[in-house]
This record gives structure tokens, C-alpha cells and sequence, in this order.
């Protein structure tokens, strides 16, 4: 099941880096990296009394995944939501942002300086990353 996951996201990177009609050795560096993806989502399986793996986004850049996201045209909050992985009502759980709320965001609402932080801590990512998403800030 993880192989085929693994291998979806891979082809779903194939397919946007493709549509944006970068080179070769970009894609090539994109599989590695998505390899190393599938890597970290081994972490939610460990063994009894190992330590829990860290995530870690990519830095913010032209490669980075909630960038690749945005030009493909989804909104800045349900690109982060898809590149975190996590569906809105346990956002709501682990941040205390309201469901509501959320849904506000999702259609275009700019978030609070708290909620930035709230949800910065939960994708674990920067607030100024959140906060250039919000700008539209696509690095070049």
C-alpha cells in the first residue's frame, strides 16, 4: 500500500513538473526527493520505543510543494492542507481554529497572526513561509 502511494505521489510530481515544462535533471531531483518523502511517512509505523521522526518541509522555493501547488491554481490554505496531509476537522482539533473558521480561510479569508503561528506549529513549517503564500510570494 505504501509503495503505491509512494509511487501516486511520484506521478503526480511527473505530471505537474511536466505541465510546467521543466528539464530533465529537475525532474530527476524531484523523485529523489519524493523518495525521501515516502521515507518519512514510514515514521507513523515505528516500533515501540523508537524516537518519532521529525518533518520537515522543503525551504521555501520554486520547488517547494505548496509553490507548485499555488501556480497549478489552488488557493495558499488548501495548499498547505494537502502538502500537510491533514483533513480540516483534526486541524481544528490540534490548532483550536473553529471548523468554521477554517472553511472561511479555504475560500480566501487571510488568517489572523495567531492562526498563522497555530498553524505553522502544526504543518511544522516556518510562519513566514504561511505568510509569502499569503503574499503570493512564488520565488523564482
Amino acid at each position: 500500500m505504501r509503495i503505491q502511494t509512494a509511487f501516486l505521489l511520484s506521478l503526480v510530481y511527473v505530471v505537474i513538473y511536466a505541465s510546467l515544462k521543466l528539464q530533465f535533471d529537475d525532474l530527476l531531483e524531484v523523485l529523489r526527493l519524493d523518495a525521501r518523502w515516502a521515507q518519512c511517512s514510514k515514521a507513523k509505523m515505528r516500533r515501540k520505543g523508537e524516537p518519532k521522526l521529525e518533518k520537515q518541509w522543503w525551504p521555501w522555493g520554486p520547488k517547494h510543494p505548496v509553490v507548485l501547488c499555488m501556480k497549478s491554481g489552488d488557493s495558499w490554505f488548501r495548499a498547505w492542507q494537502t502538502q500537510g496531509g491533514i483533513v480540516l476537522s483534526a486541524i481544528a482539533r490540534k490548532t483550536g481554529i473553529t471548523f468554521d473558521r477554517l472553511m472561511e480561510m479555504d475560500r480566501g479569508a487571510l488568517p489572523s497572526a495567531e492562526e498563522i503561528e497555530k498553524l505553522a506549529r502544526l504543518w511544522n513549517c516556518p510562519a513566514a513561509d504561511i505568510q509569502a503564500s499569503l503574499a503570493g510570494d512564488f520565488p523564482a
